[in-house]
């Protein structure tokens, strides 16, 4: 999970301690391996400033994420102002409209 920018962090850095702050002023997540990459805090984040790699491993400190990628899930769940909910925009099977089918214990 990367913060988007310093500024964003401190937002997300406020978040308990599920982060913790360092030198460059960016918080990192606190205790990483306990992460289960359940995207929660991305799709949570008020600002679109996370994004949770689907990689097992931290990347390295001179590789930064493309800034499409920040939010992106949070984007996608339709989370946000502006955005119009997944749920709304769903498609799946026609649900049967009329009588109730009949109970197998009648």
């Amino acid at each position: 999970m990367i913060p988007a920018n310093t500024e964003a962090a401190n937002a997300v850095s406020d978040s308990g301690s599920r982060f913790e702050r360092v030198e460059d002023g960016i918080p990192v997540i606190a205790r990483q391996s306990d992460c289960q990459t359940c995207f929660m805090c991305e799709a949570y984040c008020p600002i679109d400033a996370l994004y949770v790699a689907p990689d097992v491993t931290a990347l390295p400190p001179n590789v930064a994420v493309p800034t499409e990628h920040i939010g992106r899930y949070r984007e996608k769940l339709g989370w946000g102002h502006g955005r119009t909910a997944g749920a709304q925009l769903v498609v799946g099977p026609r649900l049967p409209h009329g009588a109730p089918p009949l109970r197998l214990n009648s």
